[in-house]
């Protein structure tokens, strides 16, 4: 039962950054609401290149055959 409260406890505290933006977006500020999804967006871009840089770094990745004559 412990488990399963910190799990659910977890789970709210990961998503109430959500609710949050969504609750902004809902009572009619836009302008936050738009900051909120930039940033966002930002992270996810940050995240994709940070994971590809480190896959090229540790040669998980292998760069394909050189293109030209």
């Amino acid at each position: 039962m412990a488990v399963l409260l910190y799990r659910l406890g977890r789970w709210a505290f990961r998503w109430r950054r959500y609710v949050a933006l969504l609750w902004v977006a809902v009572v009619g500020i836009p302008v936050l609401a738009k900051m909120g999804l930039a940033a966002a967006a930002a992270i996810v871009v940050a995240v994709v290149v940070a994971l590809t840089v480190i896959a090229y770094q540790t040669g998980l990745v292998q760069p394909g055959p050189p293109v030209g004559p």
